[in-house]
């Protein structure tokens, strides 16, 4: 029963059968000999790119860079576990990992949870219909479904501060995304990069972002309660990381270089930018080709009058010579 290719063999029959979703990490499931005594473990959300996510049963992302730097910086072994958000609490809480590698606080989470130092900087946006997005009134949701991840922070968004929607939960960003063009909620929270990510990622149009964020939070690394030398050693290897430029050149590699979203407004924006720069460099170009044209023109008028000029100055000394020779045998008959 420890036979690790067994229950790979069993994932995959689950995931055929549409029971657990592909690429399902089977760390810390599959029986391994060899695991280190004071290995780290740390806990995560799939599905949240480019933060966490798993390709080919791998976790990648920015979460996953900065436990790695923090397992060097504590000279200590690390895992990354990725589940789904609510998932991965639930497991915290039951022991099955030392931290969450990246929670926002709040009031409810303060009773289970102590926090460290902020890692990241977090822009919680709404999502909606790029056709209702002059209409859309971010400060009054009366009546309107937004769709949240169930457990995330997006949900204390409408709880504590718009209690007046309607809150729709869904697993994935993707899933609330196809929910708002279909028409089956009014909009869409979750944080900036992870919905452009999503929304680019899948070439889905028709979606823009309401300016301002409806939510600036800071992201921190949240461990059980009543582990405060955990706590500390976390916070220092953190300090370490900033210090180092590490945290900064994580955030570089994932969050400001391979995202590039443009919305459906910017893109107009843009698009108008360039016809009007287009239009004026055309209008240069007619006019620097009249200008080129008379100049030209000039040019040969000028030529022709200094060729008729010259003309008359050879036919003036032409004459000159006649007068001359004329004048000189006249003188030499007279004599």
């Amino acid at each position: 029963h420890m036979n690790p290719g067994r229950w790979v063999k069993m994932a995959n029959t689950l995931i055929t059968q549409g029971m657990i979703d592909p690429g399902y990490s089977l760390q810390g499931f599959v029986y391994d000999p060899n695991v280190p005594k004071d290995r780290m473990v740390f806990l995560g959300p799939k599905f949240v790119p480019p933060y966490a996510s798993n390709e080919n049963g791998k976790p990648v992302g920015a979460y996953v860079d900065i436990a790695t730097a923090l397992g060097k910086a504590l000279k200590r072994p690390v895992e990354m576990r990725l589940y789904q958000w609510a998932d991965a609490q639930a497991r915290l809480q039951r022991g099955e990992g030392h931290a969450q590698i990246a929670m926002v606080i709040n009031e409810k989470r303060k009773e289970h949870h102590e926090f460290t130092q902020p890692t990241f900087d977090f822009d919680y946006m709404m999502f909606v219909k790029s056709n209702n997005l002059n209409q859309f009134n971010i400060r009054d949701l009366s009546k309107k479904r937004i769709a949240v991840r169930r457990g995330g922070y997006a949900f204390s968004i409408i709880e504590n501060n718009h209690p007046e929607a309607k809150p729709v939960f869904v697993k994935t960003s993707l899933e609330g995304f196809r929910m708002l063009l279909k028409g089956d909620v009014d909009g869409v929270i979750d944080e900036n990069l992870i919905g452009h990510h999503t929304l680019t990622h899948n070439e889905i149009q028709g979606i823009d972002v309401v300016l301002p964020p409806i939510s600036k939070r800071t992201l921190h690394i949240a461990v059980p309660k009543g582990n405060p030398a955990l706590l500390n050693e976390l916070n220092e290897a953190i300090s370490k990381l900033k210090s180092t430029g590490e945290i900064k050149e994580i955030s570089q590699r994932w969050l400001d270089g391979p995202v590039v979203f443009i919305t459906q407004s910017q893109k107009k924006a843009a698009l108008i930018g360039v016809g009007g720069t287009l239009a004026i460099v055309a209008t240069l170009a007619i006019l620097l080709f009249f200008t080129v044209k008379k100049r030209n023109r000039d040019r040969t008028e000028a030529e022709k009058r200094f060729g008729r000029l010259e003309n008359i100055t050879t036919k003036s000394k032409q004459a000159k010579q006649v007068a001359e020779q004329r004048f000189k045998a006249l003188f030499e008959q007279s004599g």
